[in-house]
């Protein structure tokens, strides 16, 4: 079983269940759905698919684009 890049990842529950991720080692991805902004965090689980093994991100909620604020950084 091949292992996959450190880079990759799999996001679990919310809009985008199952789909897969270039995560560029991210502890937390946001993704902008119509007026919404979906939060993802990064765990130490890794899950096996198509042969590869993801790291998880499992959904952590959603606020509105008008009131979301970038974290410092």
């Amino acid at each position: 079983m091949a292992a996959a890049q450190a880079n990759e990842g799999i996001l679990i529950g919310g809009p985008r269940d199952q789909s897969q991720v270039e995560t560029i080692d991210a502890a937390i991805i946001h993704l902008q759905i119509d007026d919404l902004v979906h939060r993802y965090i990064r765990t130490e689980q890794r899950r096996t698919v198509g042969g590869r093994s993801l790291l998880v991100y499992n959904y952590d909620g959603e606020e509105r684009l008008e009131s979301f604020r970038s974290p410092p950084g």
